[in-house]
């Protein structure tokens, strides 16, 4: 019965069952629905048993699909971990990297151009992708680690560590409204144009209470596809634009750009590393995570992680006598 079982069919089902969507877990997977349908058909026949609902909405796994999960998950991490070890013995020194819309375009590549001048033989495989795509990855091992502002809405901590994985906050990322420098809204509705990723609700609310200004215009937000697009639509006189404070670093310096005043504190969002447990990287994988994180200090528009608190000396007991104090002879 399981000789028809595939990898691609395990790895299908745990990512419908992980986002409970065909759609959303094709974008994922770099299929298209169909494949999906089709992928989950073949492993249900293959096993014998019905494991998604479909007529649901959303989408719930039946008590077969519910119970097998947990063991599938388990058979992935392990050949994750498999490729990982079969990766770290080998003798080159390629380190993965994966980075999100934002962080990767914007902050990583300046890292790495530092790191390939203290370690110029290390061959570092670089991409960018969405933060679902990178948490797949770093789990079945094709990453050694994903640097991404949206990881901790798809994983935290406690599910990191149960599937042999590290995440850890790296820095915070500050953001702004930027505008042209000529910038006039002629009495028309003003767009603020946001990454897709943004939640709107919340990212409304913060530029009310940020930006007093705002109320005497009448504007909107308009989630575009990504960063790049939302820096477009500035540059083209189009609308405002909220995006990180690294995406318009360039432009703010020469003058092509504004950074409106803030009232109140402009952290953006935490930006995480996530890799796996460092026993299973190689020695290049765990040089690079060290350089990464300790680069979180370099960038004058982020601010460090609050330092870890120091213990409280205990205090002297009333009847230990105190030493006297020394006396310098003349």
């Amino acid at each position: 019965m399981l000789d028809n079982v595939t990898l691609v069919q395990l790895r299908t089902f745990a990512t419908v069952a992980r986002v409970r969507n065909f759609t959303h877990a094709a974008e994922v997977l770099g299929y298209t629905p169909p494949a999906v349908h089709q992928q989950i058909g073949k492993l249900e026949r293959a096993l014998g048993v019905l494991l998604v609902k479909r007529d649901q909405v959303p989408m719930e796994l039946t008590r077969e699909g519910e119970a097998m999960l947990p063991v599938v998950v388990r058979v992935l991490d392990g050949l994750g971990e498999l490729a990982q070890l079969s990766r770290s013995v080998q003798e080159d020194a390629r380190v993965t990297v994966g980075g999100g819309r934002s962080t990767g375009v914007y902050v990583l590549p300046a890292i790495l151009q530092q790191y390939a001048l203290v370690a110029p033989d290390a061959e570092v495989d670089y991409s960018v992708a969405s933060a679902e795509e990178l948490v797949e990855r770093v789990l079945t091992g094709d990453l050694d680690v994903a640097v991404s502002s949206r990881i901790i809405g798809l994983i935290d901590r406690q599910e990191a560590a149960r599937r042999g994985l590290r995440l850890v906050p790296w820095m915070a990322i500050r953001g702004g409204l930027f505008r042209l420098p000529d910038w006039k809204t002629a009495g028309r509705p003003v767009s603020v144009f946001v990454a897709p990723y943004a939640d709107l609700a919340s990212t409304e609310r913060g530029l009310r209470e940020r930006f007093p200004f705002l109320q005497a215009h009448q504007w909107r937000l308009a989630a575009l596809p990504s960063t790049d697009a939302v820096k477009s639509a500035l540059l083209n006189g189009l609308g405002l634009a909220f995006a990180t404070t690294d995406a318009f670093r360039a432009e703010v310096r020469t003058g092509a750009v504004v950074q409106e005043p803030s009232v109140g504190p402009d952290r953006f969002e935490w930006a995480y590393l996530l890799h796996r447990d460092n026993r299973l990287l190689s020695l290049e994988a765990r040089s690079l995570i060290a350089f990464i994180a300790s680069r979180r200090h370099d960038f004058s528009t982020h601010e460090a992680l609050p330092p870890a608190p120091r213990k409280t000396p205990t205090p002297r007991k009333a009847t230990e006598p105190r030493k006297a104090a020394a006396t310098r002879r003349p």
